[in-house]
């Protein structure tokens, strides 16, 4: 079954990933024999890609480094330790779906310790996805375990507006290993959704996210679930395009503030906006450094699949510790010196952040806009 891989950025190694509404964003300009897509810093893939607890310390503070996170048990293919559900939605869906179907609690935790008792729930009928087939899981390398194990998913499809998304599974904390939800237990699926539900019938999941109405940042005055927000994955960008020759594309960061000049580089520090958003740390050796081009390998840009994806959880609210971490001597340590700080604070202090878009619910009609991701390329050859 396909696994999808992380280092210190993720490998992503899955079908196109294509947005396909008619009110896109993304511009796609064609002059003379070239074609430039403008995406812009706000269109990120929404509701397909999913960590299975929260980055970071705790869920108002997802972190770059998954330093804090603790991840699910896997094994052979077919034996890992993951259950994937999502709900039903009217009769008719239940009679048209074959899968199994199961009376889901499915609970919030806010906590990011595999205890659900201290949640928000979330009561539905839910019915089981298969791996390969409705999902791929995005899997840790990183730690040199050599059990697998898994941070995320990526649904193949994304995620209606209705719909809610649960797990049960197995994590291991290091000391113990625990069981999020009643993992293993299913029982037998009704031929008809019974109004009252036996508990016999109910089993308990967590809530990785409800359905949109329900789906809010913890600054939302009276909001459940809110410790699901920064489980969606905002970091993953799709260009429409896939089967695109390597050295053929140019990829920028341009500011969209920018009037004059080179919109693709930092005012104040002279530094590209590529680096400066973490997509400019390895040269093209494979060594790390800055070398004023986007790091073209797996993890950041997937030429076949047609996407890019970001090293922070939220690329373009940069955090201080990450920006430190572009300009450092690298993995594992990250190591800057002191005089080399004071320079990357300052330029953190002149850095304009899109915060908007990954803490609040904004505007789609008017939506916080800072940056435009810019790839070039020609227009031969490109499958569209």
């Amino acid at each position: 079954m396909k696994r999808l891989v992380i280092f210190q950025v993720i490998l992503l190694l899955l079908p196109i990933l294509t947005m396909g509404c008619d009110d896109d964003p993304v511009i796609i300009e064609e002059i003379d024999e070239k074609v430039t897509i403008n995406i812009p810093d706000y269109d990120y893939v929404q509701r397909q890609f999913y960590y299975l607890e929260t980055p970071g310390d705790d869920f108002m503070n997802p972190e770059f480094g998954f330093g804090m996170f603790y991840p699910v048990i896997g094994g052979p293919d077919g034996d890992d330790s993951l259950e994937v559900f999502v709900t039903l939605r009217t009769d008719i869906e239940w009679r048209s779906n074959t899968r199994p179907k199961y009376y889901v609690e499915a609970w919030t935790d806010p906590n990011n310790d595999g205890d659900l008792s201290d949640g928000d729930r979330f009561i539905q009928w839910f019915y089981l996805l298969y791996e390969g087939v409705d999902y791929d899981l995005i899997q840790d390398y990183g730690s040199g375990a050599t059990t697998p194990k898994y941070i995320g998913i990526r649904l193949r499809q994304p995620l209606g507006s209705e719909k809610a998304l649960a797990v049960r599974y197995r994590m291991d904390l290091g000391s113990q290993v625990v069981t999020v939800g009643d993992y293993g237990n299913f029982p037998a699926t009704p031929v008809y959704p019974p109004a009252d539900p036996d508990p016999s019938l109910t089993i308990t999941a967590e809530l990785i996210c409800p359905p949109e109405e329900d789906f809010a940042p913890s600054s939302m005055l009276g909001a459940s679930y809110t410790s699901t927000w920064n489980m969606m994955f905002r970091n993953v960008y799709s260009f429409d395009f896939s089967s695109i020759a390597l050295e053929a594309m140019e990829i920028e960061i341009w500011s969209v503030a920018a009037v004059s000049g080179s919109p693709e580089v930092h005012d104040y520090s002279k530094e590209k906006y590529l680096r400066l958003f973490g997509l400019d740390r390895y040269r093209l050796t494979g060594i790390w450094g800055s070398d004023g081009h986007v790091d073209i390998m797996p993890g950041v840009v997937d030429i076949d699949n047609g996407y890019i994806i970001f090293p922070s959880p939220a690329p373009f609210n940069v955090l201080m510790h990450e920006l430190r971490a572009w300009f450092s001597e690298g993995p594992p340590e990250y190591f800057i010196s002191d005089s080399l700080r004071i320079v990357v604070d300052s330029i953190g202090a002149h850095l304009e952040r899109n915060s908007g878009i990954y803490d609040e619910i904004y505007d789609r009609n008017n939506p916080p806009y800072y940056y435009d991701i810019v790839i070039e390329l020609p227009k031969e050859g490109i499958d569209q």
